[in-house]
């Protein structure tokens, strides 16, 4: 048994069986802790700067697991990943927490039991076998990238917000930034089912990518917030975007929410045009920015205030438009 740890050690860390308490573990510089076995009560748990941390076996638990870029700057120090590998065993945590361009969760089997979890900004979680237990949020920030295979019926509240800026982004640029916020689907069926979130912040567009359920529900993947169709405001499934799902031709799609909480791709805005002496009248569905220019192949710029239905005056010898989710 270790009460208290004086000073950390780099290298790796190796428990096959037995009992370890101590206060923290904090591994980086390519430091490594792999548990196949035994029973750890670790405080705190911090990953980073290209620490590894591995649970194959036994029992893990901890206040807060944290999996961080010390640097910052991937571009830079791109060979300095930090990760957490659960294959197997249980860790039971009160905040599992990955962040940075190079720190990576990945969940592959075990038991997890973590009623918060955070991804971001810029910081990766793969969900791709563990059981998964999440009873209070799942908060996605700015350009978090999840990737999901497999059954998580038990996911917290969706909070999709752009969070802090990560370390090594001056605070004045981080804002500017358009990070991508992605959920990606395997190519396996996935469920993924979060508590009804309506009444949680939303402030982030989010993109699906390699979806390939059913525009109907209870296709191959299903992406779930609560039970209903009131899941989600209509705010919110406004941020929710779909990136080429299968099965309908390329482009981006809005989201709507079935009467089963199943969130899936929509219909893609219709478009009529009425002409006039005047002009022409543009009307179409959903909620689009129309863009505009004098040649068809741009540069195309937003026409500000323009909301359906709306007139476009002919003065000049040709105009062309197009619609873009916001």
């Amino acid at each position: 048994m270790i009460r208290q740890a004086l000073r950390s050690i780099s290298g790796t860390y190796r428990l096959r069986a037995g009992l370890l308490v101590t206060p923290s573990i904090q591994q980086s510089e390519g430091g490594g802790f792999v548990q196949s076995g035994g029973t750890n009560r670790a405080g705190t748990i911090a990953v980073q700067g290209a620490g590894e941390f591995g649970l194959s076996g036994g029992s893990l638990s901890s206040s807060n697991t944290s999996v961080t870029s010390r640097y910052g700057d991937y571009t830079i120090y791109s060979n300095l990943r930090s990760s957490y590998t659960q294959s197997g065993g249980s860790h039971d945590v009160q905040s599992l927490f990955s962040s940075g361009e190079g720190g990576v969760a990945q969940l592959q089997g075990g038991w997890l039991n973590a009623p918060e979890i955070s991804v971001g900004p810029l910081g990766g979680l793969s969900l791709s076998g563990a059981a998964v237990t999440n009873s209070g949020t799942f908060t996605i920030l700015g350009g978090a990238h999840i990737s999901a295979i497999g059954n998580y019926q038990q996911l917290g509240k969706l909070i999709v917000t752009p969070g802090p800026p990560p370390a090594g982004w001056p605070p004045s640029e981080w804002p500017s930034r358009s990070f991508a916020t992605l959920l990606s689907f395997g190519s396996g069926a996935t469920t993924l089912r979060f508590r009804d979130s309506r009444d949680v912040t939303w402030d982030l567009p989010l993109v699906v990518t390699n979806w390939s359920g059913s525009p109907n529900g209870n296709g191959t993947h299903r992406f779930h917030v609560g039970t209903s169709a009131q899941g989600l405001t209509r705010a919110q499934l406004d941020l929710i975007r779909f990136a080429n799902p299968a099965g309908l031709l390329p482009g981006t799609y809005p989201a709507v929410i079935l009467a089963t909480g199943e969130v899936v791709p929509g219909p893609r805005p219709t478009v009529s045009m009425t002409r006039s002496s005047s002009g022409m009248r543009f009307s179409w569905s959903g909620n689009y920015q129309l863009y505009t220019s004098t040649n068809v192949v741009g540069p195309y710029s937003p026409i500000s205030g323009a909301t359906s239905p709306y007139t476009n005056s002919f003065t000049d010898p040709q105009h062309f438009f197009f619609l873009r989710s916001p």
